[in-house]
């Protein structure tokens, strides 16, 4: 939700560039609450800190919904996927029917 930047309360859908989702194949599949979800995040930080990521990202726009950029992934699964307003959290967003995200200050 958006609602103190914007004043919107629907529910936004995001979700992470295909290429960052497939660099975590083994984790996908994760758990969802406990000691299985403290297990997981311990994972995904620890293939983070292993990938060869770079991002591109434009200026500071008027708009806070229109956002370009570019990821891109080395390493074992390289690839490359542009960047928009559904892969990009604003500061102040708060996160719902998600258990963590992990991601870049751009």
């Amino acid at each position: 939700s958006t609602a103190n930047l914007d004043g919107e309360t629907n529910l936004k859908l995001k979700a992470a560039p295909a290429v960052t989702q497939k660099a975590f194949p083994a984790v996908q599949a994760g758990a969802k609450s406990g000691a299985g979800l403290a297990a997981l995040r311990r994972d995904v930080v620890a293939k983070a800190s292993t990938l060869d990521v770079s991002v591109e990202a434009e200026a500071p726009q008027t708009s806070i919904h229109d956002f370009k950029g570019r990821v891109r992934v080395g390493g074992a699964a390289p690839g490359d996927d542009p960047l928009g307003p559904k892969e990009f959290l604003l500061r102040g967003t708060v996160l719902r029917n998600t258990a963590f995200c992990v991601g870049v200050v751009v």
